[in-house]
């Protein structure tokens, strides 16, 4: 019981960083976005 707890737990960990490293490009693709308006503006 423990351990397939501990495996569901290591699966759900990279779950989280692979949302998190998605949402950091989303991120810096709107900053770039925003970079690229102001030098148009």
């Amino acid at each position: 019981m423990a351990c397939s707890y501990q495996k569901q737990n290591e699966q759900l960990w990279e779950h989280i960083q692979q949302v998190y490293s998605m949402y950091d490009q989303v991120l810096a693709e709107r900053n770039d976005f925003a970079e690229c308006l102001k030098f148009m503006g």
